[in-house]
């Protein structure tokens, strides 16, 4: 399916560009301009006209990227006219006419230069936010993350955590099998080394259950996530298949063991959606006055005894 939409925002202005994707721009172009294709990568003057009678919609310049060679990695087109309103959305339907061409959806180019692996997902994460940045701080920020500098340091940071994760797992999982001795080593070694990361060998009822009310989150595979984590309205990151089959509240995000679906879930729950999710949520093993009810129950079997 090719692709087309606005992408030089909306409202009037003395320049629109029109961006179009996929192997149907070719097509697209020349039913516009009833003209052979430009040159690639270079900016073309060219008159777009109605596909049906061609009657004259504007004149522009038309930039011709044939793929894999383009911000998708697809065949893509930039059209230049002049940022009307009726210029914008007749090229829009002209465009509609043309078989196995639509209307793009928010970030779908980004989505696919992105699945094309033209981008990683950070950049295409600070591509967002350089767009929608109001402050000079966010601007240098994203254009860090864009640059590459900061997704070296996240990828290498993601290689150690998805070792030490790994290693974790296969010590639960296999707990009789010749595995890395050093494994809390190279998890105490990380957190000396990240300020935002620390390193408790046991926290104790007392102070965990302390952690648990100032926290976003848990993320693990254990089950207290899923039995005492929902009764203190915060969500539960379970990665893996360990607690899978079991009873899980409305709060628990199951994920795979996999970079990108940790990240998507992490994203999860700081949206609006989670929170008020969270906001009703119920732990559904906790019962009113159990301890009362294991007590009775307790001297019931005593007395009979």
């Amino acid at each position: 399916m090719t692709i087309y939409a606005l992408s030089s925002g909306q409202g009037v202005s003395g320049i629109a560009v029109i961006r179009v994707s996929g192997s149907k721009t070719k097509n697209v172009i020349k039913k516009l301009t009833n003209l052979p294709i430009p040159s690639p990568r270079v900016a073309t003057i060219r008159k777009f006209s109605k596909i049906d009678n061609n009657e004259l919609i504007d004149e522009g310049i038309l930039i011709w990227f044939p793929g894999p060679n383009s911000y998708t990695g697809e065949d893509m087109a930039e059209l230049h006219v002049h940022g009307s309103k009726s210029v914008i959305e007749e090229i829009h339907l002209s465009i509609s006419k043309i078989g196995g061409c639509r209307l793009a959806e928010p970030g779908e180019f980004t989505k696919i230069a992105f699945q094309n692996g033209k981008i990683n997902l950070l950049k295409a994460e600070s591509i967002s936010d350089l767009i929608s940045s109001e402050t000079e701080i966010q601007r240098q920020q994203a254009l860090k993350i864009m640059s590459g500098k900061s997704s070296d340091k996240f990828n290498s940071l993601r290689e150690k955590l998805l070792k030490i994760l790994s290693n974790v797992e296969a010590k639960i999982d296999f707990p009789e099998e010749d595995l890395p001795a050093d494994i809390i080593k190279n998890i105490k070694n990380y957190c000396k080394h990240n300020k935002n990361c620390y390193f408790v060998k046991s926290f104790g009822k007392v102070y965990y259950f302390s952690t648990l009310k100032i926290v976003d989150a848990v993320l693990g595979n254990s089950s207290s996530g899923i039995l005492e984590v929902p009764s203190f309205k915060k969500t539960t990151i379970n990665i893996g298949n360990r607690q899978l089959g079991r009873l899980q509240a409305t709060s628990i995000i199951n994920c795979k063991l996999d970079f990108v679906d940790i990240t998507k879930a992490i994203r999860k729950v700081f949206s609006v959606e989670q929170k008020k999710l969270i906001s009703k949520t119920k732990n559904i093993f906790y019962k009113k006055n159990t301890s009362h009810k294991i007590i009775k129950t307790i001297k019931s079997f005593l007395n009979n005894e």
